[in-house]
């Protein structure tokens, strides 16, 4: 039996049964099932008496509030669970009872929350979650949008917790003020090994904000920015950074709008950077230097 199981709706009792009976099933996967009222209900019964799921995706976003609150109290006695992806989560009575069931879960270790439109009171929330759970290692926050308040908030919760080593953010649309929110939360946290800010609409004013946050950081060793638009001029900030740092490893610029002329900046930086370093930009453009 396969240790990563991911099911669809037709199987759910069949998931049940496997959460009941199998040791071998360690990571269950219903993100895409569309689970019936009954099918939660014997799905709930059955993470209850489970003594060996490390990880769970499932997607909240039809769910009744009753049931979301009945799964944050079973996931409350859980002593196994370390990732659990949650989509679709709201800031509903059902909701909070399961970001209280984050706040004081001391097994979870990644947690991946993700959604539509982000309101600024479920931000709160999370940050609320951010700054109480120390045994958090990585954090993953996707919505289709976020505000400059949700922005701030999450901020604040980072500003606390100085644990968090992966954070992980995926935004399609940004407030203002996002990426000014984000090189602060960079120069606080002096533990980020991993930076993942992918498919988020930086740009080149974006990037110049965020990049004396990561001149500095002595601790980030893979900033992946994807998609970010940062355009040439944006390549060239980006170079600065490599000259000076001394901990970076790993850099994704694929997709970014760099044209030859900002991968010859790049290229020229990496000569003279003090770390090994692997930089992707585009799709079959590869640098890397070793470092002796």
């Amino acid at each position: 039996m396969s240790k990563n199981v991911a099911l669809s709706t037709d199987i759910v009792r069949m998931a049940s049964m496997v959460l009941r009976r199998y040791k071998e099933v360690t990571r269950l996967n219903l993100s895409e099932a569309k689970i019936t009222c009954k099918q939660v209900k014997t799905l709930i019964a059955a993470l209850r008496v489970n003594k060996t799921l490390k990880g769970l995706e499932i997607s909240l976003d039809k769910w009744a509030d009753t049931n979301v609150k009945a799964l944050s109290q079973a996931l409350r006695t859980n002593k196994t669970l370390e990732s659990l992806y949650l989509f679709g989560i709201k800031a509903s009575e059902g909701g909070k009872a399961m970001f209280e069931m984050f706040k004081r879960n001391e097994v979870l270790k990644h947690l991946d929350i993700s959604g539509h439109d982000l309101k600024s009171e479920e931000a709160e929330i999370i940050s609320e979650v951010i700054k109480i759970n120390k045994k958090l290692m990585r954090l993953s926050i996707s919505y289709d949008e976020v505000g400059i308040e949700g922005a701030r908030a999450i901020y604040k919760g980072l500003e606390i917790n100085k644990g968090i080593s992966v954070l992980r953010f995926a935004f399609k649309q940004i407030g203002p003020g996002f990426a000014e929110a984000m090189s602060k939360i960079i120069k606080v946290n002096k533990t980020f090994k991993e930076l993942h800010l992918k498919n988020i609409n930086l740009g080149c004013e974006g990037i110049k904000t965020i990049s004396e946050a990561l001149k500095t950081s002595k601790s980030l060793i893979y900033a992946d920015l994807k998609n970010t638009m940062i355009g040439n001029e944006g390549a060239y900030v980006i170079s600065e950074i490599i000259k000076i740092s001394r901990t970076l490893e790993i850099l994704n610029l694929m997709d970014d709008n760099v044209t030859t002329e900002g991968v010859i900046a790049i290229a020229d930086s990496l000569e003279v950077s003090p770390k090994c370093m692997n930089v992707t930009i585009k799709s079959r453009c590869v640098f890397h230097r070793i470092y002796k």
